[in-house]
């Protein structure tokens, strides 16, 4: 059972889990921008596995801690295909006079989500 909000710590072995189910439901996805957003949260949680292993991950665990954390557990450059995925979210989510998203934009979520699982040590089954 997962946790739920507010609750002290996410179980980790979940986190791969929501990684591939992230994954799973962009590629499942209609809509382009939420096919961007579903493969930042996917990055996002191959990330957590990574970084924390069996441990669990801390409750207020900050945005800006784990910005900082990224190069050192990942690499540089996958550090930097995170932010540039995660600035493609950012836009989907909170710029519609951008939208729509171009096919160029999607194709470098779906490279950069794929390089994050790479240096997350995760399976890519995806595009």
């Amino acid at each position: 059972m997962a946790a739920r909000r507010g609750s002290p710590a996410v179980p980790l072995k979940h986190s791969k889990e929501f990684a591939r189910e992230c994954l799973q439901a962009a590629e499942d996805e209609r809509v382009r921008e939420w096919r961007i957003v579903k493969l930042f949260y996917a990055a996002l949680h191959a990330f957590n596995h990574k970084a924390y292993g069996p441990k669990p991950i801390p409750e207020r665990f900050k945005h800006t801690e784990r910005r900082e954390a990224l190069p050192e557990e990942i690499g540089e450059e996958a550090a930097i295909d995170y932010s540039t995925l995660e600035q493609l979210s950012r836009v989907a989510r909170y710029k519609p006079e951008k939208h729509p998203m171009t096919d160029s934009e999607e194709a470098e979520a779906w490279r950069c989500c794929r390089e994050v699982f790479k240096a997350c040590e995760l399976d890519w089954p995806g595009k």
